[in-house]
């Protein structure tokens, strides 16, 4: 157990700690953990968290030797540690300093039967520790054993005291009969007392706190016995006198709270709290710390919508052929001005093209007609660079008069514009040239960003407005420390190493400026080069210089196309789960025709200012291009990108550009899609299926299926008389690529495909229908699990974006790997397939271990247009008789 230097408490405050040393001599003093002291004897640290103020926080060791949790000193003349309830020396009762466990000093993969943990408390019976939520991250696995903390006196929480319960779990159970079939994630105190719990209720999450046996509960609406990670706080609040709920940043639920002081002499106890109410899932990391957050309103977790629609977002007597280069920005007041170039001739680069924009006074979710910004005859004005400051925008835009040539061809000296607006882009003023501040003679051609300019928040140059741009193959700042009233060259590199294209920039937390750019290269130098990356990143320092050696490095964390990508930094806030985030979203496609490889979004997260990436989140798998991210003011994040539409059998790309909204947590799933069952009832019918996860894929049934009792307190599906189930397309939402890692989890009994072969076999979950190439499918094969996978390669095949295009495929070759255990017998089992990607390996796990493994090398993708099945394949083969109580598809 962890001091409680708990993060994010009111005020933005750390909670200063002092250790404070157990002496057998009956007089205590305060040490380092390196320090001798005790008059000379070593101190022996106390385990429980302390709360004694200090104006300096000392970090608590953690050992796999450390003892259970004690107060250090029995003799009456030491004081306190501020976790027992008794006075001070003070003579004042001690504050309540929280308690805090992480496990990432467990052993992944090894399992804790009846020992002391490293971070304090006891297991009962036996736990497991698996990959948490986070690349890296331990996790505990619940059900067959529980941590109790015998002396939990730093969570005494009195009668005016706010505190919150901060955690992140995941479970497929718990999501039928009630209090019977509740999963406890926490509890302390006794049931006629006083105390608190949080536990899964029918697929609910519920907060609860008594005094004297008089209860308090507030009820989650989200269901999240969904299979997937949630990030919870449960507020006490005094001020409101509250119970609050706060599921994924936004999922808030409150209730009115009548508890009083939750002091108590009982044990706290995580996964559990003895034989007859275990926790049946995941918790990777819990907290309970002192203090309130404010609950922000509550938001949908993930919506997509057109903004500029080719057709239909016309102009008086100006019809758009397409619309592209996205740019999105936020002001003061939360509104949201979105601009693109309005392309009138056709989707080609040049010719006619217009800068237009909209705007959202409700975070995106209605918008005013298109409005035009700025013209350049019947030549471009384009690449527009919107940058908030405060209510005020200045925009940026590039002009290529039509000098020569006509419709695309046309061409011309380049110009640099700026207009300003004081009302949220509802009038603009005039445009004002600035070509001669911006430019330097022998540049050569010049590209703005794309996407959004930024306004510095932090360090000397705050309040500066910052463009991306490059000049040949060389980058510089654009800037204006006077709200955009003037320009000037801000910073400038001409000796990278490499080729720079299209930058975006953000700030980071110490006021530097990374710049993230394109690297150039032919398509040919693109197939044989993708291990390499198309990314190059660089630094500017707050002298506006750049101060790596070489000024750019080339990157390969960031798969994908040669394409623009787009950087936002978000600040975070003291809500749990909402730390400060560098995003970068950047098209991942690596197959398909240059424009068709710009497909597969994802955004990849960084913690550390971009030292390091976590693993990406899909945020479109369809086709998609060029994007702008933006913070909304409801705390969700944003993103204006080229795409989200069905292109058919013609390729029509670049007709629209969308705007995709998601909570931060939603990024940090790994999870594509689950299904659990848990919204239906014991004996119903299923008339459809609903998914969850990243991606909402709902699946129509073929055939009768019923719900029926799953492996516990949960629901399943039964397949029998050959019916099956199927989603309709998938958007490229399942789809996975040359260099995709991915895990398919299904938790299934069966009593048949004991022999007979592939004829004899059922299928738990698959993405082909019989002859399909590209393909996947995992099933029960002579009473034993098989996965197999079929990857095609197709360089410059459109497989999975134009209709057809996967039939062209061919040279496809299998992987597969089966094996372990009988599972024909009618037991549960749980079945895990993992392509490792990295390692070119297939991983089978059948309850929790290995069983088999074989080669997997990377031929090509394994996509198709083929619809997600349970039970069979999508053209009604290889149909499977039994029961499946959860399915779950994630790239980890």
């Amino acid at each position: 157990m962890r001091i409680a230097n708990a993060p994010r408490l009111v005020g933005s405050l750390a909670l200063a700690l002092t250790l404070v040393a157990a002496c057998g001599g009956g007089e205590a003093a305060t040490c380092a953990s390196d320090t001798n002291c005790c008059h000379g004897d070593a101190c022996e640290l106390t385990e429980a968290t302390t709360a004694v103020s200090s104006t300096t926080a000392t970090a608590v060791p953690t050992s796999p030797t450390t003892i259970a949790p004690t107060t250090g000193c029995e003799d009456p003349g030491c004081p306190t540690t501020g976790v027992t309830g008794v006075t001070s020396e003070t003579g004042e009762d001690p504050s309540p300093g929280g308690i805090r466990w992480e496990f990432e000093n467990e052993a992944l993969g090894q399992t804790a039967t009846d020992v002391p943990l490293a971070e304090g408390g006891v297991v009962e019976g036996a736990i497991r520790w698996i990959s948490g939520q986070r690349v890296g991250a331990i996790a505990a696995r619940g059900s067959d054993g529980i941590v109790t903390l015998a002396d939990a006196h730093a969570v005494d929480f009195g009668a005016d005291d706010s505190f919150r319960v901060e955690l992140t779990f995941r479970t497929a159970h718990h999501g039928q009969d009630a209090d019977v079939g509740a999963g406890l994630l926490v509890t302390r105190g006794e049931p006629t007392g006083n105390g608190f719990a949080l536990r899964v209720r029918d697929g609910a999450l519920v907060f609860q706190a008594w005094t004297g046996g008089q209860l308090s509960e507030v009820v989650g609406a989200a269901r999240v016995s969904d299979d997937r990670w949630h990030q919870v706080s449960a507020i006490r609040d005094r001020e409101q006198g509250e119970l609050v709920l706060v599921i994924d940043g936004h999922d808030v639920a409150r209730a009115a709270d009548a508890s009083g002081d939750l002091a108590s002499a009982a044990p706290f106890h995580l996964l559990g709290s003895g034989a007859d109410e275990r926790f049946w899932g995941f918790l990777d990391s819990l907290a309970v710390v002192p203090g309130r957050v404010d609950a922000p309103e509550p938001t949908p977790e993930w919506d997509d919508r057109p903004i500029f629609v080719a057709g239909v977002d016309n102009i008086g007597m100006t019809h758009y052929a397409g619309f592209r280069i996205p740019a999105i920005v936020r002001l003061a007041s939360g509104t949201l001005v979105a601009f693109a170039e309005g392309r009138v001739d056709d989707t080609c680069d040049f010719g006619e093209i217009h800068v237009v924009s909209k705007r959202s006074d409700d975070n995106g979710e209605t918008w005013s007609p298109a409005k035009l910004v700025a013209t350049a005859g019947d030549g471009k004005a384009g690449n527009p660079i919107p940058i908030a400051d405060g209510d005020r925008i200045a925009l940026m835009v590039l002009e290529t008069p039509c000098e020569m040539g006509t419709g695309c061809q046309c061409s011309g000296a380049q110009r640099f514009s700026i207009y300003r607006s004081d009302d949220a882009g509802e009038t603009w003023t005039e445009r004002e040239e600035i070509t001669q501040d911006v430019t330097v003679d022998g540049w050569g051609g010049v590209l703005l960003g794309p996407g959004s300019g930024i306004r510095l928040e932090r360090g000397p140059n705050a309040g500066t407005l910052v463009v991306t741009a490059k000049h040949g193959g060389s980058a510089h700042l654009l800037i204006s420390d006077d709200h955009g009233e003037t320009w000037t060259i801000g910073a400038e590199e001409s000796t990278s190493p490499l080729p720079v294209n299209e930058t975006t920039a953000a700030e980071l937390s110490d006021g530097r400026i990374l710049v993230n750019a394109r690297y150039q290269c032919s398509l040919e130098q693109e197939e044989m080069e993708e291990a390499l990356g198309f990314r190059h990143v660089g630094h500017v320092d707050t002298q506006w210089n750049y101060s790596d050696d070489p000024t750019f490095s080339r990157t390969d964390q960031f798969r994908g196309p040669v394409v623009h990508g787009a950087l936002l930094y978000r600040p975070g806030s003291e809500r749990f789960g909402d730390e400060a985030r560098l995003l970068f979203a950047f098209p991942s496609g690596q197959h398909g025709s240059p424009a068709g490889r710009r497909h597969d979004i994802r955004v990849h997260v960084s913690r550390d200012d971009g030292e390091t990436w976590s693993r990406p989140r899909r945020m479109i798998g369809g086709w998609a291009a060029y994007s702008s991210l933006v913070e909304l003011a409801d705390g969700r994040v944003g993103m204006l990108y080229e795409g989200g539409h069905t292109l058919g059998p013609s390729f029509q790309a670049y007709r629209r550009l969308h705007l995709l909204r998601v909570r931060p947590e939603w990024i940090d799933h790994a999870s594509l899609v689950t299904y659990t069952f848990e919204e239906l009832g014991a004996g119903e019918q299923v008339e459809a299926l609903a998914g969850a996860g990243g991606f909402d894929l709902a699946m129509k049934p073929s055939g009768t299926l019923t719900a029926v009792a799953g492996e516990h307190h949960s629901m399943a599906i039964r397949f029998a008389d050959g019916a099956y189930a199927c989603t309709g397309g998938t958007g490229g939402a399942v789809d996975l690529g040359k260099r995709d890692s991915f895990a398919i989890d299904v938790t299934f009994r069966t009593t048949a495909h004991a022999d007979g072969g592939a004829a004899g076999s059922g299928t738990l979950v698959a993405k082909t229908a019989l002859n399909t190439t590209p393909a996947w499918w995992l099933r029960v094969e002579d009473g034993q699990l098989r996965f197999l996978m079929s990857q095609c390669p197709g360089a410059q095949i459109n497989c999975g974006l134009v209709t057809g295009a996967c039939d062209t495929l061919t040279d496809c070759e299998n992987a597969s790997v089966s094996g372990g255990p009988t599972v024909s017998e009618g037991a549960w089992h749980h079945a895990r397939v993992l392509r490792d990607a990295v390692n070119e390996r297939l991983v089978l796990e059948v309850d929790g271990e290995v069983v088999a493994e074989s080669p997997a090398p990377l031929v090509g993708i394994v996509t198709n247009e083929e619809p997600l099945c349970l039970g069979s394949f999508a053209d009604g083969s290889r149909r499977f008789t039994g029961d499946i109580d959860d399915v779950r598809i994630e790239l980890p």
